[in-house]
């Protein structure tokens, strides 16, 4: 260990041999290594200990501190040999200033590698010049670490907030918007940062459940809850944020886009709605199936007897055309009973031979009252094959069509409005084809944009 030729400025016969050795020792005891070069030579003068343990290696005291590059294992972060004239040695000779570089990686000899944080300052002589370069330097290899870990956690946010539908936002106790990101705010119709310092009370000013939920974290509490706003359903956690001293300084949280899960969860539940109305349906068409047997026999039997008293019975001839209509009604209460039953079957699903036109025939019964009080049905019903399917779905199919041709058209214009039902068979394309039309107003885009989505 070479003594340093001075400290404090102070030329070196200012100092005793003793103080000098002692200022070594203290020099020797840091945890910042120092080294020292003479100018403009570059000369070695002194290193304490810590720059053995940083640098990985004793110091060269033949090489120049304005050439040490390769003699230290000096590159810059992209793995290139660090460039002389940027060292701080040769930066302090140029500048004659204080100059700090935190871009020097140091490639130690047994292959690990440290970064490094340089201070470097000139020292001059009596007349002005600079006679010494010293260079305090630290490793912070742990600092870009954890600054490069901290990046990537940034780079993984970013992306997560650029590609799933959230929003994180943040306010100050005041209601002013301090952080808003996530790609969630594209549904609400902002960018992100769009809403930085604007006020969350002017924004909710017209939706008192989201000034309520303002107030409640303000207030300190933490909570989660689903709200909408628009057509967008978001799942939001509220989280105050404290100071110190537990103050509420403003609250940050978390929202979730559900829209989709709520469509999803709605759909069930009319789905299970369906279910109940389908069980409903076959109690219905059993309990009305009973006395309906009862009353088609006892009308049977009635007709029977006055068919065979017609020559004695007056007025028997206007009674039995009365019971014919009573008849025809209790048939068609009939079919509708029928059809319910068939509709409450929904878990048979299997396919078979099905008579197409047979399936539209029965949809045509049960849609006949929604009808009749809007518009003409026009039937044209070719001969047609049987198609293999499960014709209880068929039916469904044809009266959905049919009645949704009937809501389309008003009530009372019945004689105006027609509604077209034809089935053919496509022998080009070996197929059966139905086609339901009607002379209704039509679907406008957005409409006819979801007219597949389920239950729309």
């Amino acid at each position: 260990m070479v003594a340093p030729a001075f400290a404090g400025g102070l030329a070196l016969s200012t100092y005793t041999p003793r103080e000098l050795t002692q200022i070594a020792a203290i020099a020797d005891a840091l945890p910042v290594g120092i080294f020292v070069a003479s100018a403009p030579s570059g000369a070695f003068v002194y290193a304490n200990r810590a720059f053995d343990e940083i640098v990985g290696v004793p110091p060269n005291r033949v090489a120049k501190a304005g050439a040490g590059a390769q003699s230290y294992g000096i590159h810059t972060r992209d793995g290139a040999p660090y460039p002389n004239d940027r060292l701080p040695f040769a930066r302090v000779l140029r500048e004659r200033a204080s100059v700090t570089v935190d871009d020097i990686v140091v490639h130690r000899t047994d292959g690990t590698r440290a970064f490094i944080r340089a201070f470097a300052r000139p020292l001059f002589d009596e007349l002005g010049g600079v006679a010494h370069v010293i260079v305090a330097f630290t490793d912070i290899t742990e600092e870009i670490a954890a600054r490069f870990r901290a990046e990537i956690a940034e780079r993984h946010l970013q992306h997560v907030l650029a590609h799933a539908p959230l929003i994180l936002f943040a306010y100050d106790r005041h209601g002013c918007v301090t952080l808003s990101e996530g790609r969630g705010l594209s549904a609400l119709g902002f960018a992100p940062k769009e809403l930085l310092g604007r006020s969350v009370f002017e924004l909710y000013a017209n939706d008192p459940v989201s000034l309520s939920n303002v107030d409640r974290s303000l207030a300190g509490e933490e909570f989660t809850v689903e709200s909408q706003l628009g057509s967008v359903a978001l799942e939001t956690t509220f989280t105050p944020v404290r100071n110190t001293a537990g103050e509420v300084e403003g609250a940050m949280g978390v929202s979730i886009d559900i829209t989709e899960r709520v469509r999803v969860q709605n759909q069930l539940l009319q789905a299970e709605r369906l279910a109940s109305m389908g069980t409903l349906s076959a109690t219905v068409a059993h309990e009305i199936n009973n006395p309906l047997t009862y009353l088609l026999g006892n009308l049977d039997l009635v007709a029977r007897q006055l068919a065979g008293s017609s020559g004695t019975m007056p007025g028997a001839h206007q009674m039995a055309e009365r019971l014919s209509v009573a008849r025809e009604g209790a048939v068609h209460v009939q079919h509708i009973v029928r059809g319910l039953k068939a509709f409450a079957r929904q878990d048979d699903d299997r396919a078979e031979p099905t008579d197409v036109r047979a399936a539209l025939e029965r949809a045509i019964e049960m849609a006949d009252h929604a009808i009749r009080y809007r518009a003409r049905l026009v039937q044209h019903l070719g001969e047609v094959p049987l198609v293999f399917a499960n014709g209880i779905r068929l039916r469904q199919v044809f009266l959905n069509l049919l009645l949704n041709a009937a809501q389309a058209i008003p009530e009372g214009q019945g004689d105006a409005n027609e509604i077209r039902v034809r089935a053919w068979h496509d022998k080009r394309r070996s197929a059966v084809v139905v086609s339901v039309e009607d002379t209704g107003p039509g679907m406008m885009p957005d409409v006819k944009a979801r007219i597949f989505e389920p239950f729309f």
